[in-house]
């Protein structure tokens, strides 16, 4: 199935660098081929106003009838209708003969249905690491490294996607920076409100990957991942302890890499601390040379 690239919120070249901060976890099942995009439903959960930015409803119900014609708009609507409760259903009933109303009711129940059923992947676009991807994202984990021609190149095809970098619109209407239905490049987002956020998270530089996924589901398992070509660096979480960090690099440089990435510890805070380089020389030469008893302690602080 093809992979759709939107550009109305931005050019995405190939070249353009990603990120994605993630958990060691995450990393080890994106390693074997696998990746779980959550809903927009699940991250609404953790975060109220994911999703919660949409055009007003004439704009949405007028796109969904300019898609695919009038006819298939009104087969949707009826099968929204038919999903809800018997008393959405009588309240419809006593209300159907108001246009306003009407509206409103139908674009309602389709973007509540839309965040049960896209599902989506968020990389961050960016040339350097980001203290705030780390500390919201990343705290303790990696941070994956590759490019938007990569990422493309490692989908399945078995499935269709959706790319495009989020539309960061002001909540404010009288801002120049408002999302504009009229405007060419905010149109296609009408009834794609999983593309739009407001501009208090345009720090994140979002590029996001949108998938179909089940109603009844957090998200969708996406299988056969090409991570040996999507995965280009491995950054190791900048306030990871230095043994830790080498260790971790060691278990990661003996996967069966095709093409090995680079893999190294954050320079978020410069080179290694060299406390912990110190402790871990300690170590070895006690290790060495027997028990190391720090003198003067007493007794009751010695004992276990």
């Amino acid at each position: 199935m093809p992979i759709e690239i939107l550009e109305y919120a931005g050019e995405l070249p190939d070249r353009l660098p990603l990120w994605r901060y993630m958990k060691l976890s995450s990393l080890f099942l994106l390693l074997e081929g696998t990746a779980f995009f959550p809903s927009i439903a699940t991250l609404r959960a953790a975060d109220p106003l994911e999703g919660d930015l949409h055009p007003d409803s004439p704009w949405v119900n007028s796109a969904l009838a300019k898609l695919r014609g009038q006819t298939v708009a009104d087969e949707l609507d009826e099968w929204l209708l038919a999903g809800t409760e018997d008393w959405v259903r009588r309240h419809h009933e006593l209300n159907k003969d108001n246009p306003q109303s009407n509206t409103a009711f139908f674009a309602d129940l389709y973007q509540r249905a839309l965040t049960k059923r896209r599902a989506v992947w968020c990389w961050f676009a960016s040339d350097i690491e980001s203290a705030g991807m780390w500390s919201v994202y990343g705290h303790g984990g990696v941070a994956v490294g590759t490019t938007v021609g990569a990422l493309k190149e490692s989908l399945p095809d078995n499935r269709h996607f959706q790319i495009s970098r989020i539309r960061y619109a002001d909540r404010r209407c009288s801002s120049p920076h408002r999302f504009n239905p009229q405007a060419r490049k905010d149109a296609p987002y009408i009834h794609r409100p999983h593309f739009i956020k407001g501009r208090e998270y345009m720090h994140e530089q979002e590029v996001r990957i949108a998938a179909f996924c089940h109603g009844q589901e957090k998200g969708v398992v996406v299988r056969g991942v090409a991570s040996n070509h999507l995965v280009r660096e491995v950054v190791l979480s900048p306030i990871w302890p230095h043994g830790e960090a080498k260790a971790v690099a060691a278990v990661l440089r003996k996967h069966s890499w095709k093409n090995p990435p680079i893999i190294r510890s954050s320079d978020l805070l410069g080179p290694a601390p060299e406390n912990d380089e110190t402790h871990e020389r300690f170590e070895i030469f006690f290790s060495d040379f027997g028990e190391y008893t720090e003198a003067g302690v007493p007794q009751l602080m010695r004992e276990l």
